[in-house]
């Protein structure tokens, strides 16, 4: 008796290469096909050849899945959900600016400054400031009035960007200038607590130290 269906064998649909037929079910036929990949014996439901559905016997899939994640790696600072420190700057800055900034040719407007279009990008940041030393630097910008680009970023510790603020403050504490930042640090203390002390208790300069009256001479704000 002939068969009540199309014989498809040695039809080729995308990758696959039907070498004969499987099976019926719920009156669809099934076949055997030979994938380019060396895949042999796949079985393969008649409607779904020929269609996107079915292109190979999933090793297309596997390849489009295998470049994608390359792609995402080309980097090499995130990797399942891990991500490096310098990624980790990058990541909260686009966290900052997303939903507040707003286009203009080259440049992303964000409050009134700008970061540098490319900088939506991960590549293009990581191009332009480099990796992050460590955990202990964070991305500062040497002038604060303007915004986020090569020229006016860098890697800074916080005693770095502290020293870098136009509200330092400068002391003259035995006949020597200093910020207070590296003040701070040559008395052993903790830049915050010092600044509390000024700005807020209103102690005198001398105790917010702990130093001497007469070891402080001066002090700009």
């Amino acid at each position: 008796m002939k068969p009540r269906y199309k014989d498809l064998t040695g039809q080729k649909f995308n990758r696959l290469t039907v070498v004969g037929f499987a099976h019926i079910k719920n009156q669809s036929t099934f076949w055997f096909c030979d994938c380019d990949c060396g895949t042999k014996n796949h079985i393969v439901k008649a409607g779904s050849l020929g269609s996107s559905q079915i292109r190979s016997c999933g090793c297309l899939q596997k390849e489009s899945h295998a470049i994608s994640s390359e792609k995402r790696k080309t980097h090499g600072h995130s990797s399942d959900g891990k991500f490096s420190p310098t990624y980790s700057s990058w990541a909260s800055l686009m966290r900052r600016i997303k939903g507040q900034c707003k286009a203009k040719h080259s440049l992303i407007i964000y409050k009134g400054m700008y970061i540098d279009k490319s900088w939506m990008e991960f590549e293009g940041f990581l191009n332009d400031v480099g990796i992050r030393p460590s955990e202990l630097y964070t991305l500062d910008r040497i002038d604060n009035s303007k915004g986020y680009f090569k020229e006016n970023c860098r890697w800074a510790t916080i005693g770095e960007q502290n020293r870098n603020r136009k509200s330092n403050v400068n002391i003259i504490y035995l006949g020597e200038k200093y910020c207070l930042t590296d003040l701070c640090e040559k008395l052993n203390l903790k830049y915050s607590t010092v600044r509390q002390r000024m700005k807020r208790s209103k102690w005198p300069l001398h105790e917010c130290l702990g130093v001497g009256e007469n070891d402080v001479y001066s002090a700009t704000v």
